[in-house]
């Protein structure tokens, strides 16, 4: 049996056995998870967090990739590299929408990627396609990057996290929890992680993504509960955690940027509060009124009968929907952490994620908003071979180091 008494950033060996802990193993009832390679820990060293997280070569998320799938992704990343000329011809004749041109790979994957809004999948196949497809044009797992899982208690039972933790941390440094996209009905740690990896490498944070409960199973507020949980958790835990308690910032794409944003506010006059937002085309209102809901609700790879029906999965209660833990921008955002919007030219939550942003100011919260003209929702999945979505990774990036320094 081997110890662990490294940071959380470092290399450790493997062992044999599984071990896990005692709830009462801490007054706050840490639970640790030990993971893939079976490193273990001694249960008498349960005093210390550090010393008690362990690596991993499995992942929380096992969706099986199969051989077609590798071929797949291989067939969709040769046509990302084709000169840009090349790509013009495959998608075509350029879509233009009030003055905005959408970058020719995002066209072919509209044209190709997109499901059938006629004859939908089911639920079950939509998540597997997006653990499978979300992240493929994404930047690949980087080796000094380690991936460890930690699993601490929720409301509705036990929360897995994946934590992305670069070598050679400081003994106190940053922290990213990064809540996944996917409607609050789909996505997992697994259709992040190569977004989350990246992200703690170009930020040299310890990302920490919660595998929180979806919908319909679970509906409004599980996934909200979970994720405050996860929040309070590393509040709690900073020191243990190797974590300044000062540079704790809350990330999130599309339904993981509503996440972001509500943990946002309602930990805003907490002891240990988050230092900042980063939202990738949050949906902040479940309102479709806006008039890039109209424009831009069909054809773009998010299409508005889909976001009705994540909304009608994610409450079926539609009162439950103007609830400030369902819908940010429903709240008083006084005194709320500064906020990084990054919105996409072709995405139907573009006037939201406007509107948002003016909320936010009005409010007295620092706020910086890019938008992006010719990309689509989804566009950090692409950050590695999509030119347009790449240059916004870098700037995004950029924006956050400069926030947490």
């Amino acid at each position: 049996m081997k110890t662990v008494a490294s940071p959380i950033g470092a290399n450790s060996g493997s062992g044999q056995d599984d071990f896990r802990f005692p709830a009462c193993c801490r007054q706050n009832q840490v639970l640790l998870a030990v993971c893939f390679d079976k490193l273990t820990i001694k249960p008498e060293r349960g005093d210390n967090l550090i010393e008690n997280l362990v690596l991993s070569s499995e992942m929380i998320t096992s969706t099986p990739i199969t051989f077609r799938h590798k071929l797949l992704e291989h067939v969709v990343r040769a046509i990302a590299r084709a000169p840009m000329p090349i790509l013009k011809i495959i998608a075509g004749k350029p879509v233009e929408v009030e003055g905005k041109r959408l970058d020719p790979l995002m066209q072919i994957i509209c044209q190709k990627f997109a499901p059938d809004p006629q004859n939908p999948p089911p639920l079950e196949a939509k998540r597997k396609d997006l653990d499978i497809r979300g992240a493929w044009l994404a930047h690949k797992i980087d080796p000094n990057v380690s991936i460890k899982t930690l699993t601490i208690p929720g409301p509705g039972g036990d929360i897995k996290c994946e934590l992305h933790c670069p070598s050679g941390l400081p003994s106190s440094g940053r922290a990213i929890i990064h809540f996944h996209g996917g409607g609050h009905v789909m996505g997992s740690p697994q259709s992040h992680r190569r977004t989350s990896n990246r992200m703690a490498k170009d930020t040299q944070s310890i990302v920490v993504v919660p595998d929180y409960r979806l919908a319909p199973e679970n509906p409004f507020p599980a996934a909200i509960e979970d994720c405050l949980a996860v929040f309070d958790f590393v509040a709690e835990n900073h020191q243990e955690l190797g974590i300044d308690p000062t540079k704790i910032a809350l990330a999130g794409g599309s339904a993981g940027g509503n996440l972001a944003a509500v943990v946002a506010n309602h930990r805003r006059s907490a002891p240990v509060r988050p230092r900042l937002q980063i939202l990738w085309y949050p949906n902040t209102e479940r309102s479709t009124a806006r008039q890039s809901f109209e424009t831009l609700g069909s054809g773009f790879l998010l299409d508005l009968n889909e976001i009705q029906e994540f909304n009608d999965a994610y409450s079926p209660d539609p009162k439950n929907l103007m609830n400030p833990l369902a819908t940010p921008a429903s709240d008083d955002l006084t005194g709320v952490c500064p906020a990084i919007i990054l919105a996409a030219g072709f995405d139907p939550y573009l006037d939201d994620n406007l509107a948002y942003a003016e909320r936010l100011r009005q409010a007295g919260a620092n706020v910086e908003i890019r938008v992006y003209a010719s990309l689509i929702h989804g566009f950090t999945g692409m950050s590695e071979l999509s030119r347009g979505a790449r240059e916004a990774w870098i700037d995004t990036m950029a924006l956050i180091n400069k926030a947490l320094n």
